[in-house]
Formats: structure tokens, sequence, C-alpha cells
């Protein structure tokens, strides 16, 4: 996160130049992070070939607004789960879990 600090004396800026400089463009969230109020959830979606079915039991009828509600929290929940699951080979052993 970037941000720069804007002091104003009597309601008009000190400064009207936008520094220090900011080296890159910001990110733009995607629709669906937009409507998560989050961002990097889109590539998180399910289905996804690395995450259960779903983490989130809908009930049939739900309104939809909670439908899209438990969409959010099931690509939350799903990249928590690829980026907290760790594998272990026969090379590495118990060290590559610690």
């Amino acid at each position: 996160m970037t941000g720069r600090i804007k002091l104003l004396r009597d309601g008009v800026p000190v400064s009207e130049g936008d520094v220090p400089e900011i080296p890159y463009e910001y990110d733009v969230p995607s629709r669906f992070d937009a409507l998560c109020g989050n961002f990097g959830l889109d590539g998180n979606r399910l289905p996804d070939d690395q995450c259960p079915e779903t983490f989130v039991c809908l009930a049939d009828g739900a309104p939809a607004d909670l439908g899209l509600f438990a969409d959010c929290v099931n690509a939350q929940d799903c990249s928590m789960f690829k980026g907290m699951t760790s594998g272990v080979s026969a090379t590495w052993g118990e060290t590559a879990l610690f």
C-alpha cells in the first residue's frame, strides 16, 4: 500500500506537487474483487482444481446476495487453502514441512 500525506494550511494544500513520485501504477481490482471488497481473489474462484468443491454450505433458496457473499468467502478460503497447503517428498522429508 502506498500513499502521500497532503498537508493543509487553512484548508489549502501547502504543496501542490505530487512528491515523492510513486514509481509504479496502482493495481486495479477485478469486478469480482471489488464486489468482495478484497484484492487478488479472482484467481481463486471455485471451481478450482486445487480446492474442495465448496467451503460454504449454502442452503437451497438462499437470497442472491448471500450467494455472492458465499462466493467471496469460498474464494478467500480457496486462496488460504492453496497458500497454506504443503507437500512432502522422500527427498526432503520432514525438513520440507518445517
